[in-house]
């Protein structure tokens, strides 16, 4: 985040993951959740879920507390640290506030032989040279 409040977003991925193999390490993932606040001063618990579709393996489990001083957009970055993709699927991500119907969201984790095994990339695009 920069010192005006703005993020700064690298390596967006908007149609899954790619990975030659399998584990497939992931030092740090962060989902940006956006919603409104059109109470004062709210506070609501919520819990975030990465989890394997098929097998509902969850490989990451965040729980917290929203509050909002004013009615106003809130954007909230949840980042999850050290995640080992086990094998290739689809996976959901789950985002529930107290009192709220629950976000959900999935994408593939696809095996692509091609993908430099330096890194990973955007499903898709050709490997970086």
């Amino acid at each position: 985040m920069e010192m005006s409040g703005k993020f700064i977003l690298i390596g967006v991925f908007a149609n899954g993951l790619s990975t030659p193999q399998l584990p497939f390490p992931v030092p740090g993932l962060t989902f940006f959740q956006s919603f409104g606040a059109d109470e004062t001063g709210i506070s609501r618990k919520f819990t975030a879920t990465l989890r394997q579709l098929d097998n509902g393996a969850v490989l990451a489990k965040v729980n917290g507390q929203i509050q909002a001083s004013i009615p106003a957009p809130i954007i909230m970055p949840i980042k999850l640290q050290n995640l080992r993709f086990m094998s290739f699927g689809t996976y959901t991500w789950s985002f529930e506030v107290e009192g709220q119907e629950p976000f959900l969201t999935e994408f593939p984790v696809l095996h692509n032989p091609g993908v430099d095994t330096k890194g990973i990339r955007v499903v898709g695009l050709p490997p970086s040279q």
